[in-house]
């Protein structure tokens, strides 16, 4: 199940595709208990969601960072000064 999580964190795959194929993997394993299983989705769900965020505010922060890095259309009081004297 990790490699689903690796091929959503690297967007190959939406979390819808990431949870079905959890699912699928969960409910061929007769084996575990459903206890179990609903705790590995919740798991797993749990640490989509994480990735999703945290994607989000790299995204976020780097968009702030390109503002901050692009030119002001506006001088700065500095540069007015300057001209000034």
């Amino acid at each position: 199940m990790d490699d689903v999580i690796d091929s959503f964190r690297q967007k190959e795959i939406t979390k819808f595709k990431a949870l079905l194929n959890i699912l699928a993997v969960l409910n061929s394993n007769t084996t575990k208990p459903e206890k179990t299983k609903d705790a590995t989705v919740n798991y797993y769900s749990h640490t989509l969601n994480e990735i999703k965020a945290l994607a989000a505010s790299v995204i976020r922060q780097g968009q702030r960072t390109q503002r901050r890095l692009q030119p002001s259309t506006r001088p700065s009081p500095e540069a007015i000064h300057a001209k000034c004297q």
